[in-house]
């Protein structure tokens, strides 16, 4: 399975099982994308995150280290991507994404396993 960026990069390839469902094929190669995932942008390399358009969620890093960013709001992404940077202020942590600030959302394994409960059963598994 490969991870493609709208501008047509390749963030990440790995190997499936032909017993895995499709909705862990993806998680895994998502995961991997944020683990190793590179885009040079005017001659820097710069890590990636993942922008789900759903939830309006931006996740950056790996687990269990992953950030997760997200106001409710819709942030559309360039085709090309968007450069942003990550600030941590007194007011907590921030991405900062075309002049916006993005505040970070902290996810439990709590409520991470519920969402991913929830899904199934929304589509009957």
């Amino acid at each position: 399975m490969s991870i493609v960026a709208a501008s047509g990069e390749v963030l990440a390839v790995v190997d499936t099982l032909a017993i895995d469902r499709n909705e862990d094929a993806a998680y895994a190669a998502c995961e991997h994308a944020l683990a190793t995932g590179n885009v040079a942008r005017e001659g820097t390399l710069h890590k990636i995150a993942l922008y789900n358009p759903y939830s309006a969620e931006i996740s950056y890093m790996a687990a269990p280290d992953s950030q997760i960013f997200g106001d409710g709001e819709a942030h559309p992404i360039s085709i090309t991507g968007s450069v942003a940077n990550i600030e941590n202020g007194e007011d907590g942590i921030h991405l900062i994404l075309d002049g916006k600030r993005v505040k970070q959302r902290e996810i439990t394994l709590t409520a991470a396993t519920r969402a991913w409960s929830a899904n199934e059963e929304r589509h009957g598994r």
